[in-house]
């Protein structure tokens, strides 16, 4: 969710998460240009699975994205054999 953070942003979150519909467990990670404090903590407590600022860095997203999905953190890129590091 793009989280410019109009409070609506949190009680649809809310709401979605305690519908017991389906799509209630659906992942969902808060992206924002807000980094304000209390920001993040916000969007945890409304029932978000993570937070992650703009400007957006694909790294920290591909890294959310496996941190919500429960996957193994990505180890660092090796330089290919003979490719100067």
């Amino acid at each position: 969710m793009n989280a410019i953070l109009p409070k609506g942003i949190l009680e649809a979150t809310r709401l979605t998460r305690g519908s017991g519909k389906p799509w209630a467990r659906v992942p969902t990670i808060a992206l924002t240009a807000d980094g304000v404090d209390g920001t993040r903590e916000a969007c945890l407590e409304a029932g978000m699975n993570d937070y992650v600022t703009k400007p957006l860095k694909a790294a920290e997203l591909l890294a959310s994205i496996r941190r919500v999905l429960g996957l193994p953190a990505e180890k660092a890129e090796q330089p290919a054999e003979g490719t100067p590091a």
